[in-house]
């Protein structure tokens, strides 16, 4: 059974709330709560890439880890950004049965990076920045931010982008074929595969081509090596 804790059956979002957030003047102090809807327009469900400017801007700020409950990281990113501060969770989709008695999979959404958020705080020194910081660990999902000898330590920028860059892309999205295959046991092309069920039970060969709802693989057949379509639900990654 799934945990309805540690996913969200939400689409999977761009990262535009990050870019309108960071173009904002921040706060020179504690932010009230935004008590607006859920931002649905905001958080669309298409994904787009990012500009050299919309990178730009978010190269401006300084973004830390922060580290929350885990299985609450869509909880967290919620009220920290209700309380006006820049939060990112990093998210993968997964195709998953909402339940035992469920016949279909649903595409859910996990966080990337289990029990953390990211955070972007200002450059510099000051009111505003102090504001910030007091306005993020007056939460008490906020356990810690990781850093060094008591001090935060932001992370390389060259992470971050390339984490938000692969995000936009959609790149952490499941395709869709892994609807139908077994769960935990996921495939792409190029990877190597057992055969289930059926009349080739047993064989372990590389998946060359998906194509629907059917794999293609190069197996050893009557003394030469023959191309066939297989079910990719009567498939699984090889261990």
């Amino acid at each position: 059974m799934i945990n309805r804790r540690r996913c969200q059956r939400r689409p999977y979002k761009p990262l535009g709330h990050l870019l309108k957030d960071a173009a904002a003047q921040p706060a020179t102090e504690t932010a009230p709560p935004r008590r607006t809807p859920r931002k649905v327009a905001r958080r669309e469900a298409i994904n787009q890439g990012l500009s050299a400017n919309d990178l730009d801007t978010l190269g401006d700020l300084d973004w830390y880890l922060a580290r929350v409950p885990s299985g609450k990281e869509f909880v967290a990113e919620r009220v920290l950004d209700d309380a006006g501060l820049i939060v990112f969770v990093p998210t993968e989709t997964k195709f998953r049965k909402v339940n035992r008695m469920a016949k279909n999979k649903t595409e859910m959404r996990f966080a990337l990076i289990p029990g953390y958020c990211l955070i972007g705080i200002y450059r510099g020194d000051g009111p505003t920045v102090d504001a910030q910081w007091s306005n993020l660990f007056r939460f008490r999902l906020v356990r810690e931010v990781i850093g060094h000898d008591g001090r935060p330590v932001a992370l390389p920028w060259r992470q971050v982008r390339a984490l938000l860059v692969r995000h936009s892309r959609g790149e952490f999205k499941a395709p869709d074929a892994q609807r139908w295959m077994q769960t935990y046991r996921e495939f792409a092309a190029g990877d190597r595969v057992e055969v289930l069920e059926g009349p080739f039970e047993g064989h372990i060969a590389e998946v060359t081509e998906i194509r629907g709802q059917q794999a293609r693989m190069v197996v050893r057949l009557f003394g030469a090596e023959r191309a066939i379509d297989i079910p990719i639900i009567a498939l699984g990654r090889a261990a």
